[in-house]
């Protein structure tokens, strides 16, 4: 193990594998931690330390594939999802590069993020997969909903909260980026009011009735590409978030 404490900044690239246990047992000065994409397996509490605030993982948990041990505090010594919360205080940004599945409950009791990125590798995002993440100003996610491809509507709240009572996403919440996919359906985004701006992808080809229904303060619409926002077909006029009124 390290144990040094005046280490702040922690990069393992790709080429590791492995990393033993303990390796970074009581290195209590590290605020920015990256594990590289070539790790498979992280165990639990490797690091001990209280006041990180930047995480990049290839994945969330214990390991890719792992149905136990799923929740992001794992690493950093909270045992269960319900313990997420206790983990650090400090914690900001989380940002995952390769995994293909986000547990349910995977960010429960976040409350101090305020950045996560979830990358377009994955498939399948878990409900409330990011449920009590109160401080969160801004997430990227690779679709909208709990799956990728599948026939069932998809609605934006359901990572954050089962039910569709307000508040149905966190209130800090601002800023979005969808990364893919091919539709937005009807409602998607139904009353998720604190959104002020959102980046849609250029795979987009439909959107929904009502996609965007009572988003009352979305004032920045990013489109990746112009010529692909042009071929989108859209079952209403307000439809568009570019023209349709908010609350209409």
């Amino acid at each position: 193990a390290l144990g040094f404490a005046p280490l702040q900044v922690l990069v393992i690239p790709d080429s590791v594998l492995v990393i033993g246990e303990d390796a970074f047992n009581q290195c209590s000065g590290l605020r920015s931690i990256t594990i590289g994409k070539g790790v498979t397996k992280l165990d639990f509490n490797m690091f001990s330390c209280g006041w990180v605030e930047e995480l990049t993982l290839p994945f969330v948990g214990e390991s890719r594939d792992s149905t136990t041990n799923t929740h992001i505090g794992y690493i950093l010594g909270a045992t269960t999802y319900e313990t997420n919360k206790n983990i650090s205080q400090t914690l900001k940004s989380v940002v995952i590069t390769d995994a293909t599945t986000i547990a349910t409950n995977a960010f429960y009791g976040c409350e101090t993020v305020e950045n996560i990125v979830i990358p377009d590798t994955v498939t399948s995002i878990g409900v409330e997969a990011f449920k009590n993440t109160k401080a969160l100003k801004s997430i990227t996610l690779p679709f909208v909903g709990l799956e990728k491809e599948t026939e069932v509507t998809q609605s934006f709240y359901k990572v954050f909260n089962q039910s569709a009572f307000a508040p149905i996403i966190p209130t800090t919440l601002t800023h979005v980026t969808i990364l893919g996919g091919d539709h937005i359906d009807g409602n998607a985004f139904m009353d998720c009011e604190s959104i002020t701006h959102i980046t849609l992808p250029a795979t987009l080809e439909r959107l929904d009735d009502l996609a965007f229904y009572r988003c009352s303060n979305l004032r920045v619409v990013n489109i990746a590409d112009i010529n692909a926002w042009c071929r989108i077909t859209m079952r209403e006029a307000n439809t568009n978030p570019l023209i349709a009124s908010p609350s209409a």
